[in-house]
């Protein structure tokens, strides 16, 4: 009896039009994939400039958990913390344009297969970390290691 269903089995199967393993079609996973990466940089982009644009104009008056660069270099005491938002300001808005208009790259090219969750998210994680690693080496350049400003520079 079960040599008689599976063969009842692979006979409906082999007749069959439909295909027992579906092909996926690369120009629809394309069209799935880039809204993500559109998102996951514009979002990243408007962010960066919405707070860029916050320390630009409303600096923190001094150390805060909620509001401010917060890297060891710039915790030493108001006055890092204060330079360091100054530094800031102006990469990150600089930063948030550029992710902004990236985030536009999958309608200019449709047939790039790159714009994926990945390697939006590998990215914007490593300008974040160069820009932290940026304002942590500036705050060496003016500060010694406790938080008092260098002579020269």
């Amino acid at each position: 009896m079960l040599k008689k269903a599976s063969a009842n089995l692979s006979a409906r199967h082999a007749c069959s039009a439909e295909p027992l393993v579906k092909k996926i079609n690369l120009k629809s996973m394309e069209i799935e994939t880039a809204p993500d990466f559109t998102f996951i940089t514009l979002l990243y982009g408007v962010m960066m400039t919405v707070v860029g644009v916050c320390y630009n104009f409303f600096p923190p008056k001094k150390i805060s958990w909620s509001y401010g660069v917060l890297i060891k270099a710039a915790l030493r005491n108001n006055d890092t913390f204060r330079e360091a938002a100054k530094y800031v300001s102006i990469p990150m808005i600089q930063i948030g344009i550029c992710w902004i208009l990236i985030s536009f790259l999958p309608f200019i090219f449709h047939h790039a297969n790159v714009f994926q969750w990945t390697p939006g998210i590998m990215l914007t994680t490593m300008s974040s970390l160069i820009l932290l690693i940026k304002t942590q080496d500036y705050l060496r350049k003016i500060f010694d290691e406790n938080g008092h400003r260098k002579d020269s520079l």
